[in-house]
């Protein structure tokens, strides 16, 4: 897959035979520099996205915090990529975006639901 920079791509991390898993979001500025978002604060683990940020990025920085409940109830993951890929459509620094949250990771997950419910709803 060959992507014009810059970019915004949201993925899934389970390979595409298999249900889904949990969704990323991967950031690519003009500059070549990427931002890796993952709700659970956690670096690039699958090898084909790691592969995907070597190629397209001379550098690139993560959120180490975590934002999303762990909770096994939790399906915020795919809400919070779109939302980062909102703000950094709108320019909204990385650092910024995370400030949105807090430390209640159960917070952070109706924050980020009801934002994208609320923006998203499509009825019948």
């Amino acid at each position: 897959m060959s992507l014009k920079i810059p970019f915004i791509i949201v993925i899934n991390t389970a390979v595409k035979t298999h249900p889904g898993e949990h969704w990323v979001s991967l950031y690519v500025k003009e500059n070549r520099k990427g931002i890796y978002f993952d709700s659970y604060g956690l670096p690039p683990l699958v090898p084909q996205i790691y592969a995907m940020i070597n190629y397209y990025c001379i550098s690139c920085k993560y959120n180490a915090i975590t934002l999303q409940s762990t909770d096994k109830m939790s399906f915020t993951c795919g809400h919070y990529c779109i939302l980062f890929s909102i703000y950094m459509c709108r320019n909204v620094s990385f650092k910024n975006f995370i400030y949105l949250f807090s430390k209640n990771t159960f917070l952070n997950d109706y924050i980020v639901s009801k934002i994208v419910n609320d923006k998203f709803y499509c009825s019948k």
